[in-house]
């Protein structure tokens, strides 16, 4: 909620002072990582181990956007935050759903066949298909020229999983 809340009016919060709230821990259990208000709207920095560094990049970042050319991505499992991505005024975006849709912007992930992937949360399986574990869709053609089929059906054929058009 809060993410399509920043991307709504992201001009808002990217004018918003970070306030550290507390220190969290990963669903592992084994690094932590800041939590902080961004205005009325909580950001977890899961990718860093204090406030500081968080703070330093997301100030680093923030002067970089080119307002022209924005490009934003997430998943969601539910519709109801589907339907709200959708509506969202960007040329260029791509939300990952685990359920079959006709909109354009949404990208639906079926996993078929695959008995170690079925019992995965869908967020490890989009982070996966983010970070080349399961390489499924080439990034650069998402974010240069929003360029991407509308369905990932994920198959295990001889113990490699696999893309399927």
């Amino acid at each position: 909620e809060d993410y399509l809340k920043l991307l709504k009016m992201p001009r808002r919060y990217m004018n918003e002072e970070l306030e550290f709230i507390t220190t969290r821990y990963d669903a592992k259990g084994n690094i932590y990582y800041p939590v902080v208000k961004c205005g009325d709207i909580t950001l977890h920095f899961n990718h860093y181990e204090s406030f500081e560094s968080a703070k330093s990049c997301w100030e680093r970042r923030k002067r970089r956007i080119d307002w022209n050319n924005l490009f934003v991505m997430m998943y969601t499992e539910e519709r109801e935050y589907a339907n709200e991505f959708i509506k969202l005024p960007y040329e260029k975006k791509v939300c990952f759903v685990p359920f079959d849709s006709k909109e354009k912007s949404l990208i639906y992930v079926e996993i078929r066949e695959i008995d170690d992937m079925i019992h995965l949360p869908f967020w490890q399986i989009v982070n996966g298909m983010a970070t080349g574990i399961y390489p499924y869709y080439n990034v650069f053609d998402l974010i240069e020229k929003a360029e991407f089929s509308p369905i990932v059906r994920l198959t295990k054929m001889n113990n490699i999983t696999k893309r399927v058009d």
